[in-house]
């Protein structure tokens, strides 16, 4: 059972928009600062090799 927010004064239009402003750059931040962290976990796994995985195999044979 979940309970809805009622605010005591109607939000005006511009207050609407800089709550949802806001709401969106925290979304962001905390997108951004998850997929560095998946980023930085994948580096530690894979370490040098992934940086050289690549090289070498368009070699003629």
């Amino acid at each position: 059972m979940s309970k809805s927010f009622t605010p005591a004064a109607p939000l005006t239009p511009q207050e609407l928009n800089t709550i949802l402003r806001e709401a969106r750059a925290h979304r962001a931040r905390v997108l951004a600062k998850g997929v560095s962290a998946i980023a930085q976990r994948l580096r530690a796994l894979f370490g040098a090799g992934s940086r050289t995985a690549g090289k070498g195999q368009n070699r003629a044979v």
